[in-house]
């Protein structure tokens, strides 16, 4: 979605991750905003280039609230610049942690995501394959490969579409999140 008034939140590395990863929707939201990142090419996916609001107010205590007026937890892909041919090679495969490691809970929330809503994942990924994407991020064939691999081919979205517990989508779901550790 296109960001229509001002954005008002904080950095994903900034919020109390416990928290983030235990309110409702975040992981979803999470999966999302890697999936979009990944499929266009996005350098340096971490937690500093993410921003979250609906955690609610931030107390003078130091703690935050779990929602802000019922709403959910919203989470912005910002700073979004093109990787280099060599960032798109060492991210190559279906993590969706492209650059420094986003904190386990956050990850683990990505996880149970994708076990519990297959199918709106798979979804997502033909959203994202039914893009028309400017030549100017394509630009040389730079993400031919990224759309022709996991998590973007037809074998994750047979996966997903199969949805229910299957040992399978378990696997998938911890590839993704994985931490290629380059």
């Amino acid at each position: 979605a296109f960001v229509t008034r001002a954005f008002e939140g904080i950095i994903v590395s900034h919020a109390p991750d416990q928290i983030l990863a235990a309110a409702p929707g975040t992981g979803f939201e999470l999966l999302r905003v890697l999936l979009f990142r990944k499929y266009l090419g996005i350098a340096d996916t971490n937690g500093r280039n993410m921003m979250v609001s609906g955690l609610g107010a931030h107390g003078s205590d130091g703690t935050y609230g779990t929602g802000c007026g019922g709403s959910s937890v919203r989470i912005l892909s910002v700073d979004e610049n093109p990787s280099s041919t060599d960032q798109l090679a060492a991210s190559a495969g279906p993590s969706l942690q492209t650059a420094q490691a986003i904190k386990s809970s956050l990850m683990s929330a990505v996880s149970g995501a994708v076990i519990e809503r297959p199918e709106a994942a798979a979804a997502f990924i033909r959203a994202l394959r039914g893009l028309e994407l400017p030549s100017i991020v394509t630009v040389g064939g730079r993400l031919t490969a990224v759309h022709a691999t996991a998590p973007f081919d037809d074998t994750t979205l047979a996966v997903l579409d199969a949805g229910g517990p299957q040992p399978a989508l378990e696997s998938l779901a911890k590839r993704l999140v994985s931490y290629p550790g380059r």
